[in-house]
């Protein structure tokens, strides 16, 4: 049975509901960071990701990785709100996207590559299972497309890997991974979903 599931996909909102729809479902918790906003005043960061330096990414990224670490090893079972590869592929994608010189991109994906190994290395540990939730955005949208190839670049190696395309229902996605994961629901994924839906859309 899968124990530690780990949800990811460049669609913030879809990831939140079907995180919360499969705590429910299982009964396990969410293990979640801290929002940006909070990180941003705690270590003296942009207002927006977006805006980050190349120096402030790497703050943001092993600053979220260091707290997942420490949230996830408080629980034995739990639903991973995008896990640590969320951070890594978005501190990588906006390294490509804000970055104009190839020598200078290539220069610090060099430096981001020893920090990559320790992160994927520990996703492929931590995590029974990795739910990516596919989005396939269009190529205009520049940032949601590259994030989203990032992280199915990340997951490649990943030896439990399950994926659900954002065009389906999300209460079938949700039959679905039970099925597969073997979970006992403790409520109808319609219900779990209705919940969900309420607390994140409120």
């Amino acid at each position: 049975m899968m124990k530690k599931i780990a949800i990811i996909g460049a669609d913030n909102r879809n990831r939140m509901v079907l995180t919360r729809a499969l705590s429910y479902i299982t009964g396990y918790d969410i293990a979640g960071k801290t929002d940006y906003a909070i990180q941003a005043v705690r270590y003296g960061l942009p207002k927006e990701l977006k805006d980050c330096r190349w120096q402030e990414l790497f703050v943001y990224l092993l600053a979220s990785f260091s707290e997942r670490i420490e949230i996830e090893q408080h629980y034995t079972r739990f639903i991973s709100n995008g896990g640590v590869l969320l951070e890594l592929a978005m501190a990588k994608t906006l390294l490509k996207t804000q970055t104009a010189s190839r020598r200078q991109l290539k220069e610090l994906q060099v430096m981001l590559s020893g920090t990559e190994k320790v992160i994927t290395g520990y996703a492929s540990r931590q995590y029974d299972s990795l739910v990516l939730i596919e989005n396939g955005f269009a190529k205009e949208d520049v940032f949601s497309h590259e994030l989203e190839n990032c992280m199915k670049s990340l997951i490649a190696e990943h030896r439990s890997l399950y994926r659900v395309r954002q065009e389906s229902i999300l209460a079938d996605m949700l039959e679905s991974i039970s099925a597969e994961f073997q979970l006992s629901p403790l409520v109808s994924s319609q219900t779990a979903l209705k919940k969900a839906h309420d607390e994140v859309y409120k």
